[in-house]
Parts: C-alpha cells; sequence; structure tokens
C-alpha cells in the first residue's frame, strides 16, 4: 500500500507525508506514480468542488480511500457535495488546509480571489476560523487532524 496524492502549494503534500510517517508506507506525488491497481490511500486538493488528480487515479489504482484538502470548515454538506461531484465510491475524509498565494498564479489565483471576496462579504459564523487565512494566506494543517483517518485505516 501507498500513498499517493495531488497537491498545488503544499498543503496535502504535508498530509500525505504526515500520514506516510505514521503509518510507514511509502508516498508519492501523482505526477510520479507509474503503478497500477494496486492499494493507495489517495489525498487531493479541493478547487471548485473538484478533488484535483481523483479522476486521474480512481481508474488505475485500488483506492482504498480518499481524502480531500480544503479551505472550507468542515461540514456534512460539504462532505456529501465533494463525494457527489466527484463520484467517489470509497471511504471519504475532508481535512482543512489553507492557502498560500506565493504559489499560486494565473486564474486559479484570480477565481480563488473572487471566491474568497464573496465569502468574506458573507460573513457567516463557520468560516470564522478560514477567514484570517483566506484573507493573508496561512495553514490549518495539524497532526491530530489525521486521527479520524489513523482510526479508520488501523481497523481495516
Amino acid at each position: 500500500m501507498k500513498i499517493v496524492y495531488e497537491s498545488k502549494t503544499g498543503h496535502t503534500k504535508k498530509y500525505a507525508e504526515m500520514l506516510a510517517e505514521k503509518l510507514k508506507i511509502d508516498c508519492i506525488a501523482l505526477q510520479d506514480y507509474k503503478q497500477e491497481q494496486e492499494d493507495i490511500i489517495f489525498l487531493g486538493w479541493v478547487f471548485a468542488d473538484q478533488i484535483k488528480g481523483y479522476s486521474k487515479i480512481k481508474h488505475r489504482a485500488n483506492v482504498i480511500c480518499t481524502i480531500a484538502v480544503g479551505i472550507n470548515p468542515y461540514s456534512k454538506e460539504n462532505d456529501e457535495k465533494l463525494i457527489q461531484t466527484n463520484l467517489v465510491n470509497t471511504p471519504f475524509f475532508y481535512l482543512p488546509g489553507g492557502i498560500d498565494y506565493t504559489k499560486l498564479k494565473g486564474i486559479s489565483k484570480i477565481l480563488l480571489k473572487l471566491v474568497i471576496d464573496q465569502r468574506i462579504k458573507e460573513n457567516k459564523p463557520e468560516d470564522k476560523e478560514v477567514i484570517p487565512i483566506m484573507k493573508m494566506g496561512g495553514s490549518l494543517v495539524k497532526e491530530e487532524n489525521l486521527i479520524p483517518i489513523m482510526e479508520y485505516l488501523t481497523k481495516k
């Protein structure tokens, strides 16, 4: 078993590396992954309700669980939307990631800025923790966020 990940600004990669270390298994970027039909844990970053890389890997490997990393606060509705939009057919987990504006360019940066400006205007209570990160960049990546995933994987 391996961890395969797709990361844009490093938050998903950080989670993948932490999880690999805890599980004592290899971790590899999707772009470097050459195997076929082996058991993997997949982590992908979220952009516009797409789990980046998932559509590329789900037919190439036996994905035993899918982990999405994004800036939205956790909600069951968000999970359901990501599962449905991406046709996820594995156990699913969502982790809070972050934003690194220095690594975003072009249309990704422009679209993110538009979405963030709208979210800031809406001023929803559930966004309170992420608003500073949306404005200035930053990270919510913490090892403790992996606890539910570790509990699931160690029971499997």
